[in-house]
């Protein structure tokens, strides 16, 4: 089992950076492809005050990191999976910063459809780039680490299937306000006309 570590590490480390160079690189085109601008043109641009989708997901994402603190504060300061499981009181404290989760998420993103303009638009292509690529990511490797770990045991612990669904969870979230923010810097280059 631990001659496995090393590889998988270097296999989802490869896939991750691989994942990182092709978003900067497809970042770096989408930022290439803008329409110039005056440098008038270019400080007002610079100038304009956030749009309520840009205000929302700088919201979402640090309630969403401020709940993941707490998450993860609570999960490794109580023992770690194990307690978890067996621990109703920690399942609780986490289960309520989890629906905590799912509120910042629903009325954030609620609010902002609502409030979207023309530069708006644009910007909602990237989220649920961002989300794809993300999820993936956890999933791998949590479908990587899991048969590795538990290999000498014949099977999987059931809290690791509520441990993963609840880390996708988070990814989700956190990466649709992620998609939102790096949209907002590509997308409203594109907007102008």
């Amino acid at each position: 089992m631990n001659s496995l570590g090393p590889w998988i590490l270097i296999i989802l480390g490869l896939g991750a950076a691989a994942a990182l160079v092709l978003g900067i690189m497809a970042l770096m085109r989408a930022r290439a492809a803008h329409i110039p601008l005056s440098p008038d043109g270019l400080k007002e641009f610079e100038q304009s005050p956030l749009t309520p989708l840009q205000k929302n997901a700088s919201w979402g994402f640090g309630i969403a990191l401020i709940l993941l603190a707490g998450i993860l504060f609570i999960f490794h300061s109580s023992g770690g999976a194990m307690i978890y499981d067996e621990n109703a009181d920690v399942r609780m404290q986490i289960l309520w910063l989890f629906l905590g989760s799912l509120l910042n998420f629903s009325v954030l993103s609620t609010m902002s459809r609502r409030n979207a303009d023309e530069r708006d638009k644009g910007v909602w292509v990237w989220a649920p780039h961002a989300q794809s690529i993300a999820v993936l990511l956890v999933v791998v490797a949590w479908l990587t680490w899991l048969p590795v770990r538990f290999r000498d045991e014949g099977g999987i612990p059931t809290i690791y299937c509520y441990l993963m669904g609840g880390t996708v969870w988070l990814t989700y979230m956190i990466a649709f306000f992620v998609g939102i923010l790096l949209g907002s810097w590509v997308s409203p280059r594109h907007a102008q006309g």
